[in-house]
């Protein structure tokens, strides 16, 4: 329930404006403001204002503590910017309330110039905050409302006095409270339980997104260990075929051999444009390819295992309620506008980091972490490599401003470039290096893929030394 005009009335007479002035608006959402005053009879003190809710109130902010809500908003808006512009700084020369109406005005001069601050503490789109110069002008409004006519430039229609009658009361009073201190103190709880509610639904989603997710990603990942948990098979193809080469023929799609194993004949399929030398070769690579995948997703099965249980975990701290409901509300906003820590420190860490006389070298090994590193961590001007005529990761130098890039990094990179390719084998390749801003991705390529311009060239042989120099440096 919002104040009535009597409530209203009797929280402005409590209050003590003369000769203070309007040190700064804080705006905690689109709804609540503090305005900070200072008198050299009072000292600093603070004015809550909460407009076009259910609680609509202003009052004295007396709290040891801020409540919760009473937070700042990440970025200015248009309503504060215009006070930090205008208002702040002013001397309050007047406030009244309009007898039989919910409306507070505060008057002030600031440099000169006279502004009215029309409080209006009615239930839905009449409520608002104005701001208008001596003859009433609107300079500025909390909501803009042209259907009102509530917009800068408009002139303010100045409120009449109303009949005053029984109908509205003054609540029972707690003893030995203002009723600046008792206003703060009913309604500072129903925000609170309101906050606390609302944050508590919030968070609720929020874990069941991120769990669902996480549910999803262990369910893909054993899909993936099914189909290679099989993979010691294609070894024993392989053996098998070489036991057993006499048998293959020229352009055969199928060969029975067998299998000491088991002890029964079995039947392998053959590749018929191959020979049997390389059907063999051909299964021996299948059953390579296939344990690294099976190893590789069970490891990451695992951790994503890890990490869904962290994430149980996680949340039912979060949503282990305290005795202290400002605190639950402060840990509860934290989580919802941050995420989880842990998750944050993962996402950093794509792709391997080296230092090289103080400039930093990226290393993407895969498709994904060298799309990862070109969108998130690099910018044009830092440098990139890559082998030719090899597949293999991208090498970022991070630029330095006003520093050119030593002969020493660049062969550095070069040589991570080659450890994380197909050329390592050789141990010798081509490489071209440009700028980032000289990249341009391929339409409808693969992921990651990038095509270079003004490239330089560099042929490098594999250092086994400095690439052990830069595994040593962290």
């Amino acid at each position: 329930m919002s104040l009535n005009w009597k409530e209203l009335d009797l929280i402005v007479s409590e209050l003590d404006f003369e000769g203070a002035r309007l040190q700064t608006v804080i705006q905690h959402n689109f709804h609540a403001l503090s305005w900070i005053f200072y008198s050299t009879t009072k000292g600093k003190w603070t004015l809550y204002s909460e407009i076009g809710t259910n609680h609509s109130r202003i009052h004295e902010s007396i709290g040891k503590s801020s409540p919760p809500q009473y937070t700042k908003t990440k970025k200015l808006q248009r309503f504060i910017q215009y006070c930090r512009a205008n208002i702040e700084g002013g001397k309050i020369i007047d406030a009244k309330t309009i007898l039989g109406d919910r409306i507070f005005i505060l008057t002030l001069i600031s440099e000169g110039r006279i502004f009215n601050i029309f409080f209006r503490l009615y239930s839905g789109p009449g409520a608002n905050i104005i701001i208008t110069d001596e003859k009433y002008i609107i300079l500025e409004s909390l909501f803009r409302r042209p259907n009102r006519n509530e917009i800068s430039g408009d002139e303010l229609e100045y409120p009449t006095v109303r009949e005053d009658n029984d109908k509205f009361q003054i609540r029972d009073r707690i003893d030995g409270m203002t009723f600046n201190e008792q206003i703060e103190k009913d309604y500072g709880k129903i925000t609170t339980d309101y906050t606390l509610e609302q944050l508590i639904v919030k968070l609720e989603l929020q874990k069941n997104k991120s769990l669902k997710k996480a549910e999803g990603n262990t369910t893909a990942l054993l899909k993936k260990i099914k189909a290679n948990e099989n993979y010691e098979e294609n070894k024993l193809f392989a053996e098998l075929l070489s036991s057993n080469i006499y048998l293959v023929k020229p352009h055969s799609e199928l060969v029975i051999v067998d299998d000491w194993t088991t002890g029964e004949k079995r039947e392998i399929k053959l590749n018929e444009k191959l020979s049997s030398s390389e059907n063999i070769e051909m299964y021996f690579e299948k059953y390579k390819k296939a344990k690294k995948t099976y190893l590789s997703n069970l490891e990451s099965y695992n951790e994503s295992l890890k990490a869904y249980e962290q994430d149980k975990k996680y949340y039912a701290q979060l949503l282990t309620l305290s005795d202290n409901e400002g605190s639950d509300i402060r840990k509860l906003q934290k989580a919802i506008e941050s995420t989880n820590p842990s998750k944050v420190e993962e996402k950093i860490k794509v792709g391997l980091t080296f230092v090289s006389n103080k400039f930093n070298i990226l290393v993407g090994r895969n498709a994904k972490e060298n799309d990862h590193l070109l969108r998130h961590s690099v910018r044009g001007n830092d440098w990139w490599m890559h082998t030719r005529d090899f597949p293999g990761g991208y090498v970022f130098i991070k630029n330095q401003k006003e520093k050119s890039i030593p002969l020493e990094v660049i062969l550095d990179a070069a040589n991570l470039a080659i450890l994380f390719s197909k050329a390592k084998t050789a141990g010798v390749a081509d490489l071209y290096y440009t700028q980032v801003k000289h990249l341009r991705r391929a339409k409808n390529g693969p992921l990651g893929l990038v095509l270079p311009s003004n490239e330089k060239n560099l042929h490098v042989s594999l250092d086994e030394k400095r690439i052990s120099e830069l595994f040593k440096v962290k």
